[in-house]
């Protein structure tokens, strides 16, 4: 009987963290944009949205160009992803997805393909006029 409760909490202690970890967009993301790839950390701000801030370019004279602006504007970070909201089925929405090298917004909705791809769509007014790019966890 001791067996067969080790191994039911076991067992359900492995569902468990599988259902969770399909569902965390948390962390370092390489993010292939139009102009090159990137580095982004997606968070839980403290109004528990989730937030994506730009970590570093991986071309240096890209890099270089984003800090200066950065600098110049007087930010010390850049949002890539903002106030994104859980709505369900491995999928976040209701946000905005920033891109770099227009510095425009755009409407955003993030899906979890499996749990090392993230699939970002922006789309502007109408959900079909988007572009989507896939993510890669780090």
């Amino acid at each position: 009987m001791k067996t067969l409760t080790v191994l039911l909490f076991i067992t359900f202690s492995l569902l468990c963290h599988i259902a969770f970890c399909q569902t965390d967009i948390t962390g370092r993301w390489v993010a292939p944009g139009e102009k090159g790839s990137g580095f982004v950390e997606v968070f839980v701000g403290n109004d528990g949205k989730y937030h994506g801030r730009f970590v570093q370019a991986s071309d240096p004279d890209q890099d270089r160009q984003i800090r200066d602006r950065m600098r110049q504007d007087g930010k010390k970070e850049i949002l890539i992803l903002e106030n994104l909201s859980y709505t369900g089925n491995n999928t976040w929405g209701k946000g905005t997805v920033l891109s770099v090298s227009r510095q425009t917004k755009f409407g955003c909705k993030l899906k979890l393909k499996d749990p090392t791809h993230l699939i970002v769509t922006g789309y502007y007014g109408l959900s079909f006029l988007s572009k989507s790019f896939t993510w890669y966890r780090e």
